[in-house]
């Protein structure tokens, strides 16, 4: 079941950091890497997501709530028109529709408004349960979002994301900035774009299917007392109607206090291509959705 669905502008990065140190974090949770096919010696991936959400909306019992909103709209409607005698089929008809569309309408314009932010996310894919574990698990190191509603969200069900609330100034694709409450620069990401690339849907860029398996594995929370929380982010990257990519050039600046697990440095990323199998990509129109978190053990895993 889902909680969300949106669409999402993002460039995606894999920065590549020692695998002392993840382990380090990760072994005292039960916690383990499996090793990244092709990955350079002793080194391990971290996803970076440098997303823009827009027009989030909340989704209860697989229906959004846009959809919720015309249904009581087109009730309202429905009411009035008894009411005011309106009784033939076609005026009930028509009362139920105008004003389930009003209520619609109102609910895309407030999910403009409240759903529309950026959200960075910073995971290790491929990490596994120590014992016997071998299904590959995307490891939350933290998140952070200028949304204070997303925010209370990852609390209130308990993701385990670490949601933090920051300042971001961003231009889309171009680059990001985020500070917290003191202003104190966290990370910082310039994007550059070659004229020689192109948009395209993903199916005709060639080199994309490992990277993407790396991010499309599911989002593991650390809740704490052996807890964590399992949860998906399905992200629609081969949709071909509505869905971009573009191979991207990164230089990104992380501070040490940024997450845990990521050491504070310069990382700079080649576009992705032949010559550079784990470069970074940027997605445009993707439609996303996020299930409710499934808590479970260490055991579960």
């Amino acid at each position: 079941m889902y909680s969300s669905r949106a669409l999402v502008d993002t460039t995606c990065v894999l920065v590549w950091t020692h695998v002392r140190g993840l382990q380090g974090l990760l072994r005292p949770l039960g916690l383990d890497l499996s090793p990244v096919q092709g990955a350079p010696r002793d080194e391990h991936p971290v996803w970076i997501d440098l997303g823009y959400v827009k027009s989030g909306a909340g989704e209860a019992l697989e229906v959004d709530q846009h959809v919720w909103w015309r249904r009581t709209g087109e009730a309202a409607g429905s009411a009035l028109s008894w009411a005011y005698g309106a009784w033939t089929a076609a005026a009930l008809r028509a009362s139920t529709e105008a004003l389930g569309g009003v209520a619609e309408q109102f609910s895309r314009s407030v999910s403009r408004a409240l759903g529309t932010y950026e959200e960075i996310l910073i995971a290790v894919p491929n990490v596994i349960a120590s014992r016997g574990g071998d299904r590959p698990y995307a490891f939350v190191l933290g998140m952070y979002t200028n949304s204070p509603i997303a925010v209370w969200g990852d609390g209130a069900l308990r993701y385990g994301y670490k949601k933090r609330f920051c300042r971001v100034q961003s231009q889309l694709f171009q680059s990001y900035a985020v500070r917290d409450s003191e202003g104190t620069t966290l990370l910082s990401a310039n994007i550059a774009i070659s004229e020689s690339q192109s948009w395209r849907p993903a199916r005709s860029v060639t080199g994309l299917a490992e990277p993407l398996r790396l991010i499309s594995q599911p989002l593991l929370g650390d809740l704490g007392q052996g807890r964590f929380a399992l949860s998906l982010l399905e992200r629609d990257y081969l949709d071909q109607r509505h869905t971009l990519v573009i191979p991207s050039q990164v230089a990104l600046k992380a501070a040490p206090e940024l997450v845990a697990g990521l050491p504070g440095a310069e990382y700079a990323t080649a576009p992705l291509g032949s010559q550079a199998p784990w470069g970074a990509f940027s997605f445009a129109n993707v439609t996303t959705r996020v299930t409710y978190p499934y808590h479970l053990s260490l055991a579960d895993l």
